[in-house]
C-alpha cells in the first residue's frame, strides 16, 4: 500500500482526534506532485509565528506545518 493510501486509511479508521486528522491530511496533500511546483511567499514580520521571510515550496511548507503540529 502506498503512503497516500496509508494516510487516507489512517484518517478514516482511527480515532485520533481532529489534530491527528489535520496532520495526516497535510501529509497527504504534500504528496500531490502539482504542489511541488508551486511556491508561496512569506513576508517579513512572520517570525513571531515561526516563519522566516522567503519563498517556499507549498509541499515543503505543508510538511513543516504537519511536523509542528505533531510536537
Amino acid at each position: 500500500m502506498d503512503m497516500a493510501a496509508q494516510l487516507f486509511e489512517r484518517n478514516m479508521v482511527t480515532e485520533q482526534g481532529i489534530r491527528g486528522k489535520v496532520i495526516n491530511t497535510l501529509r497527504l496533500l504534500c504528496l500531490d506532485k502539482s504542489l511541488h511546483e508551486q511556491t508561496v511567499f512569506i513576508p517579513d514580520g512572520c517570525e513571531e509565528y515561526g516563519f522566516s521571510e522567503g519563498h517556499y515550496q507549498v509541499a515543503d511548507l505543508l510538511v513543516f506545518l504537519a511536523d509542528m503540529l505533531e510536537e
